[in-house]
């Protein structure tokens, strides 16, 4: 009968201890994916060059392209406009709208070729996707969820499980405040990278990183596709 009783007990401890050695790997690993969200997210959305690039380079010169037809006169650029720019030849058949633009902004606008090397975080964060991240926090969440449900029962005991209370109590306060700064920075992140890409529904959405770079065909993936703002709001 005593070692039925033990059993759940030492279950429950092995739980604990599992978790406790593999929580600081995991949440160190979020930490870092929420990181690179964060600094993705601001990389697009307060570059002034991207703007200008955007909005002075861009629209104007996908407006002229389409004069005449109902396209014309748009306020805000579209994914697939962008990247038909490295696709639709020029007049001459000599090279293509992305690399005439470039040319010329190389002539006029130099300092918008810098945008080729001002996106370092929104290269690494192509791997991210949301559906993982919130996999991730939620099976953390479990975590914590199960430790405070052993020490609710071991304060409950009779006599309290001390040893369980004593090495766990600890613990649990300091992963909680981690977790949940964590969690709050992810929202904050998530929001921003929604927000933009609830906005995109319209004709006068602006796409902020297949824009740089249309070697890399980014729409699939989830985050970086989100990162979007409206040209009017620039």
């Amino acid at each position: 009968m005593e070692l039925m009783t033990l059993g759940p007990k030492l279950k429950q401890r092995l739980d604990c201890l599992k978790i406790e050695a593999n929580f600081a790997n995991a949440l160190a690993m979020e930490e870092k994916n929420v990181n690179l969200l964060d600094v993705a997210c601001h990389e697009v959305l307060d570059n002034k060059n991207l703007v200008e690039f955007l909005v002075d380079i861009i629209r104007p010169f996908g407006n002229e392209l389409n004069k005449g037809t109902r396209n014309a006169g748009a306020q805000g650029i579209k994914i697939s406009g962008l990247m038909k720019l490295g696709q639709t030849k020029t007049a001459d058949g000599k090279m293509t709208s992305l690399q005439y633009i470039v040319s010329v902004v190389g002539q006029h606008r130099p300092h918008l070729l810098q945008l080729g090397i001002q996106f370092k975080a929104c290269k690494d964060a192509i791997r991210l996707e949301f559906k993982n991240i919130d996999m991730a926090l939620s099976a953390l969440k479990k975590d914590i969820g199960t430790i405070t449900t052993v020490l609710t029962a071991s304060k409950a005991a009779t006599p309290p499980d001390e040893p369980m209370l004593l090495r766990f109590e600890p613990f649990l306060a300091a992963v909680k405040v981690k977790f949940e700064e964590l969690e709050e920075r992810y929202k904050a992140a998530k929001g921003e990278a929604m927000d933009g890409a609830r906005s995109a529904v319209g004709s006068d959405s602006v796409c902020v990183w297949e824009a740089v770079d249309s070697a890399h065909a980014m729409s699939s993936r989830p985050i970086m596709l989100s990162l979007l703002v409206r040209a009017a709001h620039l």
